[in-house]
Parts: structure tokens; sequence; C-alpha cells
């Protein structure tokens, strides 16, 4: 079933799918979930999300939450140990806001610290003995591979 929705997942992850991209991460939800091991298919959607998340689709973040959880859950390895693209490096860019800017809007630096700390966790909680967390204030933290 993943070899047939791939391209549609593949090219609505982008802006172009906008009225539809909660519906089709909420399939990528169903298949990294699902999928006992990712296959280098599922973990190519990764920059997209990455991209999505960081530059348009903030909004979804909950969403995007999901999947990125299933991924790091099911691909710690993958996740930890790839060099390109680096997973945990892309992890950091949403976490300080490269990209997005979270937390530029004081109306919205509320939002911001709640969505940060939950992904914070959750990339800890699968990733504990892999990674060290690096703070340098408030918004400043990086996450590096042991």
């Amino acid at each position: 079933m993943e070899e047939v929705l791939f391209p549609i997942m593949d090219r609505y992850l982008s802006q172009d799918g906008e009225s539809i991209f909660e519906e089709v991460v909420q399939m990528l939800s169903y298949f990294t979930f699902l999928s006992p091991q990712l296959s280098p298919r599922l973990w190519s959607l990764w920059p997209k999300l990455h991209e999505a998340v960081t530059t348009w689709a903030i909004d979804y973040f909950d969403e995007v939450l999901v999947c990125l959880d299933n991924y790091i859950s099911r691909g710690t390895d993958v996740f930890l140990g790839n060099a390109y693209p680096n997973y945990l490096q892309s992890a950091n860019q949403v976490c300080v806001g490269e990209g997005g800017g979270w937390g530029v809007c004081v109306g919205v630096y509320s939002l911001w610290v709640h969505r940060w700390c939950r992904y914070m966790c959750m990339v800890y909680i699968w990733c504990r003995y892999g990674i060290h967390i690096i703070t340098y204030g408030v918004r400043t933290v990086y996450m590096v591979y042991i």
C-alpha cells in the first residue's frame, strides 16, 4: 500500500497540497505507526515535513508531531546515525526556530514554548541514551549525538 500512496504523500507534503495537508499527514502517521521498520522511502519524507513545519505549516504542528514521534520511535538508530540528511540537526533547527521564526512575536511566544517543550520531550524520551541536551539560555537548545 505504501508503494501506491507514496507519490501522493510525496507530492502533497508541500505548499501545493496545503488544502489536504492534514489528511496527508494523517496518512503518513498511519504508515509510520504501523510499520515495524520504516523504509528509506518513508524517511525521504522527513525533509518535506521539516520544511513544512519550519516555514508555512506551523499551524499543523500538532499533526506533524505525531509523524515525527513515529519516525523517532520506530527508527531511533536512523534518526541518530544518519549524516545526510542529518535528522538530529533538523530537530535542533525546529527547536531553536530556525526557518520558522517561532517566538519572534510576543503573542505567539507561549504557543512556541508549548510546542517546543513537547517536541524536545518526545526526542529525549526516544533518544535519551543517544543524545545530550545542551542549553544556552531560553531559546537556544542543542541536542548532540553521543
